[in-house]
């Protein structure tokens, strides 16, 4: 199933959203007047990484509505997700919020949250190679 699809809706319209086991986005309206009257909307997020294990039960409901499964199902596919994170950070990887942004393991054994990837993009080679040569990730 997929939840993570839904996961920034779930924060948009919350304002927070809690993962077990990896931690919690906050989101903040931050507003400034402009000097012809105009008012401008900034929206931040933060994250503070957290080691609880326990689900927020608003973000189950919210996931049943929108994918009309039952509760068992979201949870085991929330649980699913947190620990496919966990396993990408202990090993040393980036992992991704779709949608939200990307976790990665600092040197203080802590979880630093970015908007954009630390992996840099790979560029196509120009030349044609011979097709026993294609790796199959190219």
């Amino acid at each position: 199933m997929k939840i993570c699809r839904h996961l920034r809706d779930f924060l948009e319209q919350k304002e927070y959203l809690e993962l077990p086991a990896v931690g919690r986005f906050d989101l903040f309206t931050e507003s400034m007047s402009m000097p012809k009257g105009e008012v401008l909307i900034n929206k931040k997020l933060s994250f503070s990484p957290s080691r609880k294990t326990g689900f927020d039960d608003a973000l189950v409901d919210f996931l049943c509505q929108r994918l009309q499964a039952e509760a068992s199902v979201v949870y085991s596919d929330i649980q699913s997700f947190s620990s496919a994170i966990n396993e990408l950070l202990m090993q040393g990887f980036e992992a991704e919020i779709p949608g939200i942004g990307f976790l990665n393991q600092n040197g203080n054994s802590g979880i630093q949250f970015t908007y954009q990837s630390s992996y840099k993009k790979r560029t196509r080679l120009k030349k044609a190679m011979p097709a026993y040569f294609m790796s199959y990730w190219m």
